[in-house]
């Protein structure tokens, strides 16, 4: 096995890629073609690792990368394309994780080894958890299967950290306090830095909760005392953009670069609609029907009717209701760029908690734009233009008054005006 150092390994997460393929234009002397994930290393190095499984080429989509459903074994071959998938996904998860070169020749030889999903700290615990994550996967949605991940790579950072090994018979409030520290001061974030905000920290103990509880529900582990497993929490002040900014965003001349141009309607999109990321960035033609989108929703898998407003209909008829596709690292990334061309120059200050202190930070209002400030825009931006309650929580998927007054973002003077136009209603 060949140890990378920091900044190789850096590198390799980056490049390396996996997904399902077929060879285009290849077809066997029996008229059908195999099924492989690809796996590319770098940008030199790639293999095929064959699922097994031969189709007609005419059942494989070749933009999407993946099979149709017109497939007559459709359920059948998707589950054997997913399981060859998932092991790569681990292997690769796994050496990352480890520091362990992910080559060609590693992933090969542990899928021939048929490779131990067992963690190196605490066998039992983590390949418990690795089990919990698997079997979560046909329960929530993929943000909260990123969440759970990233509640593993903590503990096995806090692991290393430690010097300590972690089962089940190692978590007890000791442990929590010790997890929380390192958390906090210790745990490393994507850009280097280290210590993870108050509400990060309490999302990682959270997720950590419910897999406990899990396992206590199943009898994997003996019964574990979680009343002082504290879900810390703090309110943050989060943007929200107002109408004159999303309309200024909106008469942006963005003809000479198509990239922003389709990022900026995704962005108006969604500051329009109400709905997350996960579901604005996904929907399809049939999901357009007259004059509303009829959607399921990723994150409650029910059934949402969204009213369009004419700038949203006139952005789905410039693409003919079939929007490109993007991602949401990209979305966010050129989101603020959209934001500093339309001027969004206002200097915003936010005061969060690590470990007790408070600490503030100073920025200009679009450095700060996100996929998640679109929700915040819409839901505040309906409430301040009067629209009841009710209506917008059905627009939002809100359950609670509690949970929506959450995304309402209004500062002094919005409030004081708005209060002043109610008043002179009355006079």
């Amino acid at each position: 096995m060949l140890i990378c150092n920091t900044n190789a390994t850096q590198i390799l997460k980056i490049m390396e890629s996996y997904y399902p393929f077929v060879k285009p234009n290849y077809i066997t002397k029996n008229g059908d073609t195999p099924i492989y994930i690809k796996y590319n290393y770098n940008r030199v190095k790639r293999t095929l690792i064959p699922v097994k499984i031969n189709i007609n080429p005419s059942h494989w989509d070749f933009k999407k990368k993946k099979l149709k459903k017109a497939c007559p074994y459709y359920e059948k071959y998707e589950k054997e394309i997913r399981k060859l998938y998932n092991k790569i996904s681990k292997i690769i998860e796994y050496a990352n994780d480890y520091g362990i070169d992910p080559s060609i020749d590693f992933v090969i030889s542990q899928l021939n080894k048929k490779f131990d999903l067992k963690g190196k700290n605490g066998d039992d615990f983590f390949s418990v958890l690795d089990k919990f994550i698997e079997e979560a996967q046909t329960r929530v949605v993929k943000d909260v299967i990123k969440d759970y991940k990233a509640l593993r790579k903590h503990l096995i950072g806090f692991s290393k950290y430690a010097k300590q090994d972690i089962s089940f018979n190692t978590i007890n409030y000791s442990f929590y306090q010790h997890f929380v520290s390192y958390l906090t001061f210790n745990a490393v974030k994507p850009d280097k830095t280290k210590g993870l905000a108050t509400n990060t920290v309490g999302k990682q103990i959270k997720n950590l909760k419910v897999f406990l509880k899990d396992c206590i529900r199943k009898n994997i582990c003996k019964p574990i005392d979680l009343t002082d497993f504290k879900t810390l929490t703090e309110e943050v002040d989060k943007i929200y953009l107002t109408t004159d900014e999303i309309k200024r965003i909106a008469d942006l001349d963005l003809s000479n670069n198509k990239e922003l141009d389709i990022i900026r309607d995704y962005l108006l999109i969604g500051c329009l609609t109400g709905l997350r990321f996960s579901d604005f960035s996904t929907i399809e033609k049939h999901h357009i029907k007259g004059d509303f989108i009829e959607k399921k929703i990723s994150k409650t898998h029910r059934m949402q009717k969204i009213p369009l407003k004419r700038k949203v209909r006139e952005i789905f008829n410039k693409y003919e209701n079939d929007l490109p596709k993007i991602n949401g690292l990209k979305f966010n990334k050129l989101a603020k760029k959209i934001g500093q061309l339309a001027l969004i120059n206002e200097e915003i200050e936010q005061v969060y908690k690590k470990g007790g202190k408070k600490i503030k930070t100073l920025n200009k209002k679009y450095e700060l734009i996100s996929s998640h400030t679109c929700r915040r825009s819409f839901c505040t931006n309906e409430f301040l233009a009067g629209t009841p309650l009710i209506y917008i929580m059905k627009m939002s998927g809100h359950k609670t008054q509690k949970s929506f007054m959450r995304y309402l973002k209004i500062d002094e003077d919005a409030a004081a005006e708005k209060m002043l136009e109610i008043w002179n209603k009355e006079l």
